[in-house]
C-alpha cells in the first residue's frame, strides 16, 4: 500500500544498493541487511494528534561492529478518524523515507543497543467534508533501539525514534523490524 512515488524510487535504490553491495563483498561476512518494518506514527500539533500504522523496508551496512548506516521507505496502511469540533477529519502520516548512521553497542549473547541519527521526509495527510489537502518536510531524526539475534541470519529490532520535529509539529514512532543479513 505504497503510495508515493519517492517511497518506489527509495525502495528501488535501496535494492540496488543491496544487489551491489552483495556483490562486492564476497568474504563471507554478513555486514549488510534488510528488514520489514512496522512503525505505529503520532502525529502531534496543537490543532490535532493522531495515530496511524506504516509498513516500510529498511536496509543496511555495517562499516564495523559497532558502525552503520541504514536507509528506509515506509508507506501507510490504514488513517485516523477524528473529529475537530463537528467535522469529522480522515488523516495519516502518508509516507516516510530516510537515511540514519547508526552506532550500537557490541553484540552480547545475541542483543546489542543502539542509537541513531540523521533525517527523515514525510508526508501527512487530511480530508474532510470541507476537501483535501497534505504537507511534507525534512527534518533531523533520531531514535534509540535493541537488537535481539533469533536465528543464524535473522534478527528482530525494536526501537523509538523521533521522525520529524518543525514548527511546533512532531511525528515519533516505535517500530518493530524482522531482518535478515546477508
Amino acid at each position: 500500500m505504497i503510495k508515493s512515488s519517492k517511497t518506489l524510487l527509495t525502495i528501488s535504490i535501496l535494492l540496488l544498493c543491496s544487489a551491489l553491495q552483495a556483490q562486492g563483498s564476497g568474504h563471507g561476512q554478513e555486514k549488510n541487511y534488510i528488514g520489514l518494518t512496522y512503525l505505529q506514527a503520532y502525529y502531534k500539533e496543537s490543532a490535532a494528534h493522531f495515530n496511524n500504522s506504516l509498513l516500510g523496508v529498511k536496509f543496511g551496512t555495517n562499516f564495523s561492529e559497532n558502525f552503520g548506516a541504514e536507509l528506509f521507505a515506509a508507506g501507510a496502511v490504514n488513517q485516523a478518524n477524528f473529529y475537530v469540533g463537528s467535522t469529522l477529519i480522515s488523516a495519516n502520516v502518508r509516507s516516510a523515507y530516510g537515511a540514519h548512521l547508526r552506532a550500537r553497542t557490541t553484540p552480547s549473547n545475541g542483543f546489542s543497543g543502539y542509537l541513531k541519527a540523521g533525517f527523515a521526509n514525510g508526508v501527512v495527510a487530511a480530508s474532510s467534508r470541507f476537501g483535501t489537502g497534505w504537507a511534507s518536510g525534512t527534518s533531523l531524526s533520531y531514535g534509540a533501539g535493541v537488537e535481539f539475534d533469533i536465528g543464524k541470519s535473522s534478527f528482530l529490532q525494536l526501537d523509538y525514534g523521533l521522525y520529524y520535529s518543525n514548527a511546533n509539529v512532531t511525528v515519533t514512532a516505535p517500530s518493530l523490524t524482522f531482518g535478515f543479513r546477508f
